[in-house]
């Protein structure tokens, strides 16, 4: 089969920006392996221009005129848009099937009859949303049960063509050599005494930059026998690939208000091959922030190299409740995440339960067979919605949880005290249902259906 990958975000030969561009980068290998001839169009930049083969049968184009960078990559000249148009148009000429990676792919129109299978790696930008509410697709592939419960209770219930939906988890590599703990250039070994903390996310405040530095300097305060170290990674010096990241010199500035400028490194960017002796470096990986993350790629890679890691109790990350070597805690509760630290420390992570774990739920074999399996295989027209609205009542949304007599909201990014609803919700059985017209009266009702706490329970 001939298969066309699109993505407006670019990849490049010598290293990987984030990990859904790993993910399209092993699928589009695993294609080639399997015999089916792929081309992946991205967006140019000048780090990848000309292309570059993943192998005999797979190539990327880097040929897309976009502006390579988020938000907004269509924030570009009107005739690059055009020149773009022309080269889907021709690629698309070409292909079987139409595979469009983290869709944020406006153009439907170049792409004719051709069965389009889709992938959605967040529910967050502007792109993702759109694309969910208003373009159609034959499939489309998510990493988590949480996200497809998120398109389920919005995009599909507003009758719009999100069709069917198929749940790939993504796939943990697991090192085929054992790992060796090593610090990323330019960091200094560990000595005895440290206490090295891991933020590997991009520099962005949602993903818990602050509570990072806010956990370092209460550890330093509380274990002044050791030296506490945060370590995180900058883009590659002159890269411009996401807006919302901090800077270095803004990173610093942040830590310097905090007490703790001599505990924080920001080093160069880890290339994959090297983030599982990265990880084995750290003591603890964090992750304590409020970005709504479709899918647990850091903690679970911690885990896999041996660093048990801390989460804030927020979107998908929940659903990671009990694995091996993972902690979680409310977020936003600093001083809960510092005692999750030092218990992880004192605690013996069981690399080999935690090993056995991810290769039954998340084994990188599997994710591709699945992608595989999507992207090859038989694909329907695209439905209207998943399930149906029924008059059977109201579930708790998704997207939020109960924190004792607090109800956190994650596309509010924080609680709501409701109390009373928040006590009501727990006395609930296991399905959750408050039905409709209950003779019960449901406190808070009518707020928490406006703040999309509450939301319509849809059959499938």
């Amino acid at each position: 089969m001939r298969v066309l990958a699109v993505s407006v975000a670019p990849l490049f030969r010598d290293f990987v920006m984030g990990g859904s561009q790993r993910i399209l980068t092993d699928v589009a290998v695993a294609l080639g392996e399997a015999g089916h001839d792929v081309r992946v169009l991205c967006t140019r930049r000048p780090e990848n221009e000309g292309g570059f083969s993943l192998g005999p049968k797979a190539r990327v184009e880097p040929d897309l005129l976009l502006r390579g960078a988020f938000p907004s990559p269509y924030e570009v000249a009107p005739f690059m848009l055009s020149q773009t148009v022309v080269r889907l148009q021709e690629a698309a000429g070409w292909a079987d099937r139409i595979y469009l990676h983290a869709d944020a792919m406006f153009m439907r129109q170049v792409f004719g009859d051709a069965p389009l299978v889709r992938s959605l790696h967040d529910f967050v930008y502007e792109e993702a949303l759109l694309s969910a509410f208003s373009l159609p697709a034959a499939l489309t592939i998510v990493p988590s049960r949480y996200l497809e419960e998120c398109i389920e209770a919005s995009a599909s219930a507003s009758a719009g063509p999100t069709g069917p939906v198929r749940v790939v988890p993504n796939g943990i590599r697991r090192a085929d050599n054992p790992v060796h703990p090593s610090p990323p250039q330019g960091v200094v070994p560990r000595e005895p005494g440290d206490l090295v903390l891991l933020f590997p996310h991009r520099l962005d405040p949602r993903k818990g930059l602050i509570e990072a530095l806010e956990i370092t300097a209460l550890l330093g305060s509380k274990r002044p026998d050791r030296r506490v170290r945060l370590l995180a990674p900058g883009y590659p010096a002159g890269a411009s690939f996401d807006d919302s990241a901090a800077s270095r010199d803004h990173v610093v500035a942040m830590a310097r208000e905090r007490g703790v400028e001599s505990a924080v490194e920001v080093h160069g960017w880890v290339p994959h091959e090297q983030m599982a002796s990265y990880y084995a470096f750290g003591d603890v990986t964090l992750c304590p922030g409020n970005f709504i993350e479709a899918f647990g790629l850091v903690p679970l890679e911690s885990v896999a190299a041996g660093t048990p890691a801390i989460c804030a109790r927020v979107g998908a990350f929940r659903e990671l409740e009990g694995f091996p070597g993972i902690s979680h805690v409310a977020y936003g509760d600093v001083e809960a995440a510092a005692d999750a630290v030092e218990a992880a420390i004192d605690g013996l992570l069981d690399e080999a339960v935690a090993s056995a774990a991810i290769d039954e739920r998340y084994s990188h074999r599997r994710m591709l067979d699945g992608y595989i399996e999507a992207i090859t295989g038989p694909v329907a027209t695209p439905e209207a919605a998943l399930g149906s609205a029924g008059a059977d009542g109201y579930v708790l949304a998704p997207w939020c949880h109960l924190e004792g007599d607090r109800i956190y909201n994650d596309y509010l990014y924080g609680y709501r005290d409701m109390p009373d609803l928040a006590r009501h919700l727990a006395t609930l059985p296991p399905s959750g249902l408050i039905p409709a017209g209950a003779e019960r009266p449901v406190p808070g009702l009518d707020a928490a259906l406006a703040d999309g706490i509450l939301v319509p329970a849809r059959r499938r």
